[in-house]
């Protein structure tokens, strides 16, 4: 499901502003129904201006939203890589998650030697 958020054009379309749509994304968030993958990037003023991506937690309840039914379906749909994205999103997150719980520590990001 990567996809912008929100666009002006797309919130400007259903008539509703970026702010409702954010809370709407935070409140998904909030349920566990989507993650929200934060921009990650040295310069903190392009960290702000680049939006998250999006992606379903449950790669089921994505597919079900796209009307796959079978393996079959899923190989010749166009979001599958999306699909596949989304999916390894979330066993990386639960497994930091999990480290992080049993070694007492934070699970970071190495720094960048460029």
């Amino acid at each position: 499901m990567p996809e912008p958020p929100c666009r002006r054009s797309d919130t400007h379309a259903l008539q509703i502003g970026q702010g409702t749509v954010r809370r709407y994304l935070d409140l998904l968030e909030q349920l566990f129904l989507i993650r929200q993958l934060r921009p990650w990037h040295e310069n903190l003023r392009k960290r702000q201006v680049k939006r998250p991506k999006l992606y379903f937690r449950d790669t089921g309840l994505y597919h079900h939203l796209l009307g796959i039914g079978t393996l079959d379906e899923l190989h010749r749909h166009p979001k599958i890589g999306a699909s596949w994205e989304g999916f390894i999103i979330e066993k990386i997150a639960f497994e930091a998650e999990r480290i992080s719980s049993t070694s007492g520590r934070p699970i970071t990001a190495p720094s960048s030697t460029c």
